[in-house]
């Protein structure tokens, strides 16, 4: 939830910049942002997020998951000159979408106090050549972390696989 929150400021500032299919400008009156995803939960996080404030108006669009469903909506709407303000796309997809220039640079848009409350790893894996094209929202486990003289008292394996993994859980537990 705090990187959804952390991404709120960003989608009022990507809003006002202009050059969204339904931005308005700032003094205009409340300002609408299109949003698409396919991240399940995304409509209750709008709407959350619509209902606590005035100044912003999200439309949210749920899309279909992967190349043939929404990546292809959103090339597709992005050469056509309408494309969302703000969509979700996987970190492998990143480099592509900046190329293609359906990926806006977002750098100059990225405070540091933002930056700070994200995890370098996951802002590293949207950054080409100095240049942020995306903003972290969703990080998957990158690294695991354990405490080797925990794990040596106890005899529990470093875990590989996630099955390993809830078992060592389990095991550290119960120590």
């Amino acid at each position: 939830m705090i990187a959804v929150l952390a991404l709120l400021p960003l989608l009022l500032a990507t809003a006002c910049a202009g050059g969204g299919a339904g931005t308005a400008r700032a003094g205009e009156g409340r300002v609408r942002i299109t949003f698409w995803s396919a991240l399940r939960g995304s409509q209750q996080v709008v709407d959350a997020y619509n209902r606590s404030q005035r100044r912003v108006h999200v439309d949210f669009e749920q899309v279909p998951s992967g190349q043939q469903g929404g990546y292809a909506k959103l090339s597709n709407a992005a050469r056509a000159g309408n494309a969302p303000d703000v969509a979700t796309i996987e970190y492998p997809q990143v480099p592509g979408f900046a190329i293609d220039g359906v990926a806006r640079d977002l750098t100059p848009l990225l405070g540091e106090r933002l930056r700070a409350r994200l995890l370098p790893q996951a802002l590293a894996l949207t950054t080409f050549e100095g240049r942020t094209f995306s903003v972290p929202l969703d990080v998957e486990p990158m690294v695991f972390l354990y405490r080797r003289d925990l794990f040596a008292a106890h005899h529990i394996a470093v875990p590989r696989t996630w099955a390993q993994f809830e078992r060592a859980a389990r095991e550290v537990r119960r120590a």
